[in-house]
């Protein structure tokens, strides 16, 4: 009887030592499964994506001017223009920046047809194709300063304005360096 019980407990534990492998295995497997889906399916593009995604109710067009080294001024060859429809729904405006350019600093120009009105930013977003840096309004105040043509209310509002009879909204980055060098950092 003693013999049986020993066989018995055995292989009662072999059975849980068998199952607890293969479970182990299973999610082993899945595990890599998700992890190589994720670095097969989406690959990191050589050049920055810059997104906008605002609400703006009138035809505009928004600019972005960006400078790979923190001290070089920004010019118009480093420009990239982008038309943007008035909807009363939030829209994401994207602007492309040219192959292995990995800017320090950026300038969002957020309108050039005059028009004093608001602007509501949800947020925007760095992004290389695989990693991205969002920057909601809240935190918007961490990564860029507002000109004297911009001024910033409540819930995500800006309000572009004219300062005698001039007109030019934009935003300029802080210095970016960290934020590039993570977001391209192994790709």
């Amino acid at each position: 009887m003693k013999n049986f019980l020993i066989k018995s407990t055995f292989k009662a534990s072999f059975h849980r030592s068998v199952l607890l492998m293969l479970n182990l295995i299973i999610v082993f497997l899945f595990l890599q499964g998700c992890g190589h889906k994720e670095t097969k399916n989406h690959k990191a593009h050589d050049y920055l994506t810059v997104i906008l995604e605002l609400k703006v109710e009138y035809d505009d067009v928004f600019e972005v001017y960006f400078a790979e080294n923190i001290k070089n001024q920004y010019n118009e060859k480093d420009r990239l223009g982008v038309f943007v429809r008035g909807k009363n729904s939030f829209q994401k405006v994207v602007f492309r920046l040219p192959q292995r350019t990995y800017p320090l600093k950026l300038r969002i120009d957020l309108g050039s047809k005059g028009i004093e009105s608001p602007i509501i930013l949800r947020q925007i977003i760095l992004t290389t194709g695989v990693r991205s840096k969002i920057i909601p309004m809240e935190e918007l105040k961490f990564y860029f300063r507002l000109n004297p043509y911009l001024e910033l209310g409540k819930n995500r509002f800006m309000y572009r304005k004219k300062i005698d009879n001039k007109y030019d909204p934009y935003l300029i980055s802080k210095d970016l360096t960290k934020t590039i060098i993570e977001l391209f950092h192994d790709y």
